[in-house]
């Protein structure tokens, strides 16, 4: 793939929208089954950023939430190649997912979209929310700052 207008050019051809086009500031969005909305932003040239909000998640103050998205992002284990943030100064969490379009042939980026877009289905239903807030060790005590051994 050549660029970002590349894969937009591709996205209008695998998804039949012909008008389908970003924003004055680089977004756009897509929504599958009529209720999960992939958006797309133009981070530049040969970069595209995905994301979603995760409506069913609250609790970005509670420790064991935290504790919860932090472990489904380790080494891809729950969220393949996206990655669970909170938006930047707010109490949101999203799923999100920068891609370089560089390296991808036209069928590799339209499956990035679809893989991003079947884990922002997990992510988004209560079961995904149910699964962040289950990790076995969400209820680990901490280890106590003294504990502690500091090596250069």
């Amino acid at each position: 793939m050549q660029d970002v207008n590349h894969a937009l050019a591709n996205l209008r051809q695998s998804t039949g929208i012909s008008t389908l086009d970003f924003d004055a500031d680089g977004n756009l969005s897509l929504v599958f089954d009529d209720e999960i909305p992939v958006n797309l932003a133009r981070i530049d040239e040969g970069t595209i950023e995905l994301w979603t909000e995760l409506e069913t998640f609250t609790g970005a103050n509670d420790l064991s939430t935290l504790r919860g998205v932090l472990e489904a992002n380790h080494l891809g284990e729950g969220t393949g190649s996206a990655r669970i943030a909170l938006a930047p100064g707010k109490d949101i969490f999203i799923l999100c997912e920068r891609v370089a379009v560089g390296p991808l042939t036209d069928e590799q980026f339209s499956e990035r979209i679809i893989d991003f877009a079947q884990y922002a289905a997990f992510w988004r239903s209560p079961e995904g929310a149910r699964t962040a807030l289950a990790s076995p060790s969400a209820t680990t005590e901490p280890l106590p700052a003294s504990s502690l051994t500091i090596r250069a």
